[in-house]
């Protein structure tokens, strides 16, 4: 079933970065290592819908993203190929100079897709079909009845928390104007909350959880507002075994109200 809707018209939006978002230190791509000139205070970010010449940094990002622990660089390739040309999916990118993007999300409808058209569809519904909660096990089956979105989604180190929060409105916005998911699929990782090991961010890191203490301040509202969580943790006798250690993956469920009061959460935080 194609659920191509509409496309936006490019938004900008200024945003002035303040001296703790440019001195954040990360291990990632950094935000500050696309913008060339010295001295800039004031960025124009431009949200646009993906396209395909977007495909490269996307698939940057990916590669730097949580799903680069559960699948092969060649699902990822696919995957982002499908994010950035197929209009079946849907998805706000946010870019700077010379079309670079530097944070997205974008949903893939499961159930679209037959089975061996995308690998990268069909390596999230692998890892899907391990789990043992109802919404997430059937968001495995391309024969399912309802829709299932996969929420693909990163952004670079230093990108303002604002501009995160805008991406992920915009994308509830444009899902509106589409055929209606029975929930979202995400890939989460994060650390034990009592573990001494794990990092906190004081205005960001308040939705610590029995499944995980995430990387980000988004999939913390994420993960506090699912209904379902499945461990991908690696196993001797699962597919989940191939997933690389360093943290805890999850797969988790959201139903169309608990992602948008997830968004609002987001927004929120974004504005401490």
């Amino acid at each position: 079933m194609n659920i191509e809707g509409p496309k936006r018209k490019k938004e900008e939006e200024d945003v002035e970065m303040s001296e703790e978002e440019e001195e954040e230190e990360d291990d990632g791509m950094r935000l500050d290592s696309v913008i060339q000139e010295e001295g800039v205070e004031d960025i124009v970010f431009d949200f646009d819908d993906p396209q395909e010449k977007h495909f490269d940094s996307i698939r940057g990002i990916l590669f730097r993203n949580t799903i680069a622990k559960c699948v092969n660089n060649i699902a990822l390739n696919d995957l982002s190929d499908l994010i950035a040309n197929d209009p079946a999916s849907a998805g706000t990118v946010v870019e700077v100079a010379d079309h670079e993007v530097i944070c997205f999300a974008a949903v893939v409808n499961l159930q679209h897709y037959n089975s061996g058209a995308n690998t990268g569809v069909d390596a999230i519904r692998n890892i899907l079909s391990l789990a043992t909660t109802d919404n997430l096990r059937a968001a495995a089956s391309p024969d399912s009845r309802n829709n299932y979105a996969f929420l693909a989604r990163g952004y670079l180190v230093n990108v303002p928390p604002k501009i995160i929060a805008t991406t992920y409105r915009l994308l509830r916005d444009d899902l509106a104007k589409m055929q209606t998911f029975r929930g979202f699929i995400l890939l989460v990782r994060g650390e034990d909350p009592t573990s001494h090991h794990s990092k906190s961010t004081p205005a960001f890191k308040k939705h610590a959880t029995a499944i995980a203490q995430c990387d980000s301040f988004d999939d913390d509202c994420f993960v506090a507002a699912a209904s379902e969580h499945f461990s991908l943790n690696p196993t001797s006798s699962s597919a989940a075994a191939s997933i690389s250690p360093g943290g805890r993956i999850s797969a988790i469920y959201l139903d169309i109200a608990s992602f948008s009061a997830a968004v609002d959460e987001i927004i929120q935080l974004s504005e401490l």
